[in-house]
């Protein structure tokens, strides 16, 4: 049986968008005019949704069906994320652009590098969830 990781972000190399899953995790969810076409090794979907992260001004995908909530390695490079790689402690330190936010991805028992949001990203979603209603 596979480990539920709808409670981890996970850090990866492979996805060109980011994804989320779990609604304690993002703001703003709400559907996508045309939505995305999503394709992987498994078939492909139609996702209706999008979401953000904090400090992610970019929309992500967003579906309770997904595994796990994703923060893409390349889309996160691309806007401006430093990603800074600690060989020794076998972790990933991911920082936002304003250099206000960091995320570390240690490597888990599956070989993926995955964060659990700290107080200080729950706090925030919740901020932004009361000012939404």
């Amino acid at each position: 049986m596979m480990p539920s990781y709808k409670n981890l972000l996970i850090l990866d190399t492979g996805s060109t968008h980011n994804m989320s899953c779990n609604e304690s995790f993002v703001y703003d969810i709400e559907e996508k005019p045309g939505g995305w076409h999503l394709s992987a090794n498994t078939g492909s979907k139609r996702i209706e949704e999008k979401s953000k992260f904090p400090g992610i001004e970019e929309a992500a995908m967003h579906s309770t069906s997904f595994l796990t909530n994703i923060l893409s390695f390349g889309r996160l490079r691309k806007l401006g994320w430093k990603i800074e790689y600690k060989y020794d402690e076998d972790k990933f330190i991911v920082t936002d652009p304003g250099e206000s936010f960091t995320v570390e991805f240690h490597s888990n028992e599956d070989g993926l590098y995955a964060a659990k949001p700290g107080p200080k990203h729950l706090k925030f979603i919740e901020m932004k969830n009361k000012q939404k209603h």
